[in-house]
């Protein structure tokens, strides 16, 4: 596993050495893109998976999972709040890098 990782650690690092500046920056903002669009898909599963436990009543019909529910319920403030931090976090960065390239 270890030896895996670093080698797909040295193809990246080999690849963006071997762009330019302008394509450094545009593969930064594809890959914040991804990690955008990974926390949009996870906020659209909090908000919509209430939505169906709700809908279906899964508590009531199973209740040999409330507590795995009811744990979900708990934790799904957390996962809002890192899920809008992560977003925030990458937007900033291309904000950055954006106004890096505008005055330089």
């Amino acid at each position: 596993p270890g030896v895996a990782g670093r080698d797909w650690f040295s193809k990246i690092s080999n690849f963006t050495e071997s762009l330019t500046y302008e394509q450094n920056i545009a593969f930064l903002h594809v890959t914040g893109s991804f990690v955008i669009l990974s926390s949009v898909i996870s906020l659209v599963g909090v908000f919509y998976g209430n939505l169906f436990i709700n809908y279906l009543n899964l508590e009531k019909r199973f209740p040999k999972i409330k507590k795995y529910i009811e744990l979900r319920q708990k934790f799904k403030q957390y996962y809002l709040l890192y899920d809008f931090i992560v977003i925030f976090i990458v937007l900033f960065v291309f904000l950055c890098f954006d106004l890096l390239i505008i005055f330089s």
